[in-house]
């Protein structure tokens, strides 16, 4: 499974990766054609790459292939992209973003369930 496309020198990791790591992640459910989507994805990167101790393994999951990823999508009820759900470190979902609406509630939900993430030992 292919990150989400981002800029170049991107470090997003690949979904099976991530989720077979023992840490908080980032589950990110985006489609290809969503225009809020592709303003995320660099957004999420930045939150998780650039800090010096990243707070979670941040995991794109493309929607394009919904029989693919459905039994995940049925498991944390993603019924629109974007959608962010974030997991702890034994792979619970300890917290989801809403309905999406715009760039700034996205972003504000996002920052949100980062800072739910606990730190990195």
């Amino acid at each position: 499974m292919p990150p989400l496309p981002a800029p170049p020198g991107g470090h997003l990791r690949t979904a099976i990766h991530a989720l077979s790591e023992r840490r908080p992640r980032m589950l990110f459910f985006y489609s290809r054609a969503c225009s809020l989507c592709k303003q995320l994805a660099p957004r999420l990167e930045a939150a998780v790459v650039d800090s010096a101790a990243p707070p979670v393994a941040a995991v794109p999951i493309c929607c394009d292939n919904q029989l693919a990823w459905a039994p995940e999508m049925l498991h944390y009820d993603v019924q629109q992209v974007p959608c962010f759900v974030l997991l702890n470190e034994d792979g619970v979902a300890v917290g989801k973003s809403g309905e999406p609406r715009d760039l700034l509630q996205m972003t504000e939900a996002m920052e949100f369930l980062l800072a739910l993430a606990p730190p990195v030992k």
